[in-house]
């Protein structure tokens, strides 16, 4: 007896086993599409927050009327035996930018895979072109925010809800950025200006690429590029927003 009840105890674990287990959500093949940034924060159990992409004029040369914005897209599913083609539309009632402020291309594409590689997840860079308006330039906005949706053709389905928009807010304002901080003024650039920035920007091909994974990983690269501008300075004496020359501290 004590044998038989074993067995039946046994068959029905794996009873109990199998029907969790198809209930366990499975993609089966379908791709999906989505952005890679989250437009609005994740549902619950997901803790991701919204974000958006954020480009300033700021960070250009004066003369500077176009830029083109990368965005990140996500292809989840089959890998590509063909090129496969996607649109955006723009989402109207959360846009301010006016027409003649941005570009969108007709079509973007993700490429097909050679066949020595397999991988379910392709991530390509498309680029939307966002435009220095005339009530850009007057300074009648300082920003406008574009919400692009993206629309997928054939056989290819929306993915992740929160990731199917994508929000893009272009600006003509100063953004500090988040690398200047104490350790930045105390021992290369000196204390935060506007036109400091600008100044190192416009005189120093490199400087926007820094960032705080350059400083964390390349600071001799991030080193180079302000005795560059520490130089460029001695040759150009230029006086800063508070009336005083212009220095860096290293």
């Amino acid at each position: 007896m004590k044998y038989i009840y074993n067995l039946l105890v046994t068959a029905l674990l794996g009873t109990m086993l199998a029907c969790q287990e198809q209930e366990i959500p499975v993609f089966e093949g379908n791709n999906a599409i989505y952005f890679d940034k989250y437009y609005t924060d994740a549902i619950y159990p997901g803790t991701e927050s919204a974000d958006s992409t954020v480009v300033s004029f700021f960070f250009y040369p004066d003369d500077t009327k176009d830029v083109k914005i990368p965005l990140l897209v996500n292809l989840l599913g089959d890998p590509l035996k063909q090129d496969m083609k996607f649109r955006l539309k723009v989402v109207d009632e959360a846009t301010t930018a006016k027409e003649d402020e941005y570009t969108l291309d007709e079509y973007y594409v993700f490429k097909a895979q050679p066949d020595s590689v397999y991988t379910t997840l392709i991530q390509e860079y498309i680029h939307i072109q966002m435009h220095k308006s005339a009530r850009m330039e007057s300074k009648e906005v300082e920003s406008v925010r574009l919400v692009v949706e993206l629309v997928p053709e054939g056989n290819v389905e929306l993915g992740q809800l929160e990731r199917r928009k994508a929000k893009i807010i272009l600006t003509t304002k100063t953004i500090v950025p988040d690398w200047w901080d104490e350790t930045v003024e105390e021992t290369l650039l000196g204390k935060y200006t506007d036109k400091k920035y600008k100044t190192f920007l416009n005189a120093i091909p490199g400087a926007a690429d820094i960032d705080g994974t350059m400083i964390q990983e390349h600071p001799d690269k991030v080193i180079q590029l302000v005795l560059r501008f520490k130089n460029w300075l001695a040759k150009n004496p230029t006086m800063d927003e508070n009336g005083e020359r212009m220095e860096v501290v290293i």
